[in-house]
Formats: structure tokens, C-alpha cells, sequence
């Protein structure tokens, strides 16, 4: 979605002068619009975002070997979209996709791994392996939804995360 929007945008930048750019907020289907009306007539309409009512979360906590792991479950139903973090990213980095995938019927999981965020180290040192980031991984999912497939998603290092969860699992 996001580089559909790039190209018009970045154009009526170029071309502001010659180009009426307008915004708005519609309440009955609570999308925010830019519409963009190009010199020659053209006019482009493009939803930006959806604004949900009120995102909700049911927050919980994961203790797996010698980590305490905090999770955060938004949507009530539908297929299950697991967000792995980054090098010293949160939940929070994961926001605009929340707002982006509970709305369409997804139910969205984050967590931080130990170290991150509220996440933590019970007891040992402060290095978490790979190893023990995919068994982490695999934990919290085991615990939220144990016998449904789920999708993985990863920023960053959680890319790497993801796809050794995957090939092991």
C-alpha cells in the first residue's frame, strides 16, 4: 500500500503549484482520503489509513526457561499475524500494522523479546541467544494459539527470528 501512495504524493510535491491536494475524514467508513486532482484532469483517490474506533489489547505475560515474556493479543477473531521485534524494537514499533490488519478481520500477537521493552531476564546473563529467541518465539506462540497455524512477520533481526522459527517448527 505503501508505494502505491509514494508515487502520487511525491508528484503533486513535484507539482503543487499545478496540482489541488485535498484530505479528508470520512466518519462513515472512517478512512482518512487524499484525493489529488492533476492538471490534466486526472484526480486520484487514496486511502491513507484506517482509524479504528478504540484498538483494544489483552496483555498477558509468557515465562518460558529463564525469561518472562509480556504479550499483547489485538482482534477477537481471524487468522493470527505473530509480530517479531527487532534489535531493540517493542511492541510499539509494530503499531501502524496493528492499526492496519485488526480492522480487516486479523487478530495481531506482539511480544518483546527479553531485554526489550518489559521484557526480562529471570535469571543468567543478559545475552539471549538465537536459539532461545526462536524457543521464545515458539512459547508464545504455543500459548496464545496451540494448535492453529499462525503467520510470521519479522523486523529487522525478527526476519532472521521468524524464518528459524519456521524452518524449525
Amino acid at each position: 500500500m505503501r508505494r502505491r501512495l509514494v508515487r502520487p504524493i511525491a508528484h503533486a510535491m513535484q507539482a503543487r503549484r499545478r496540482t489541488n491536494v485535498n484530505y479528508s475524514n470520512s466518519e462513515r467508513n472512517r478512512a482518512t482520503s487524499l484525493s489529488i486532482r492533476y492538471p490534466s484532469g486526472d484526480a486520484v483517490v487514496t486511502s491513507l489509513r484506517y482509524i479504528p474506533e478504540k484498538m483494544t489489547f489483552t496483555k498477558s505475560e509468557v515465562e518460558t526457561g529463564r525469561f518472562r515474556v509480556p504479550t499483547a493479543i489485538a482482534g477477537e477473531t481471524g487468522p493470527l499475524l505473530v509480530c517479531v521485534n527487532g534489535a531493540q524494537q517493542t511492541m510499539a514499533s509494530w503499531r501502524s500494522l496493528v492499526k492496519y490488519f485488526v480492522p480487516r478481520g486479523w487478530r495481531v500477537l506482539l511480544f518483546d523479546f527479553p531485554g526489550q521493552g518489559p521484557g526480562q531476564i529471570v535469571e543468567g546473563g543478559a545475552d539471549v541467544s538465537l536459539d532461545e529467541q526462536v524457543e521464545i518465539t515458539r512459547a508464545v506462540i504455543d500459548t496464545v494459539s496451540p494448535a492453529t497455524p499462525v503467520n510470521l512477520i519479522g523486523g529487522s533481526w525478527g526476519a532472521v527470528v521468524s524464518a528459524a522459527v519456521s524452518a524449525r517448527h
